[in-house]
């Protein structure tokens, strides 16, 4: 009986120990669920976090694309401005240019205009110097044949007075 009695002990050990794994083993299941459920549940957070993000991440992306091209529209119409202006510019330096050249050359003619009239006036007067020199000279020779013809005629008087008398 201690045989049967030591084999049933050692049964329902055996039984007992077989229990205990079950229960253990039970446990380590309910454990690793609850453990896999978490761990699914923090996935799904992280999933979600990781997709609001991402989604954050693409409103950005697309916002700051926006803003380069509103930004290189900027610069177009700037780049359009700024070559509208200097084709105003070199217009406006180009009628400067014909401006300042035609004036030039109206200045040039007009001093050769001047020049010429300058030198015709210069001219003009050495002629009213020389006709003056030439007056004054037929004056001179006039007044000496004035003399000669005074003194030519006293002397004729004195000879007819000498010939009457005579």
């Amino acid at each position: 009986m201690s045989k049967s009695k030591d084999a049933l002990d050692d049964s329902s050990l055996v039984e007992q120990l077989r229990k205990e794994l079950r229960d253990q083993a039970e446990r380590h299941k309910l454990e690793m669920e609850e453990k896999a459920s978490q761990s699914n549940f923090f996935n799904e957070i992280e999933a979600k976090n990781s997709a609001e993000r991402q989604e954050l991440a693409d409103k950005e992306l697309a916002q700051q694309r926006l803003t380069i091209m509103k930004l290189n529209d900027k610069v177009k119409g700037l780049e359009k401005a700024l070559a509208v202006s200097n084709d105003l510019a070199q217009q406006l330096r180009n009628e400067m240019e014909t401006k300042v050249l035609a004036s030039l050359q109206a200045t040039k003619e007009l001093s050769a205009k001047l020049d010429l009239e300058v030198e015709l006036k210069e001219n003009q007067a050495a002629e009213l110097q020389e006709q003056r020199r030439k007056t004054d000279l037929a004056i001179q020779e006039k007044d000496s044949a004035d003399g000669k013809l005074k003194f030519l005629q006293s002397e004729l008087s004195n000879l007819n007075r000498n010939w009457k008398q005579e």
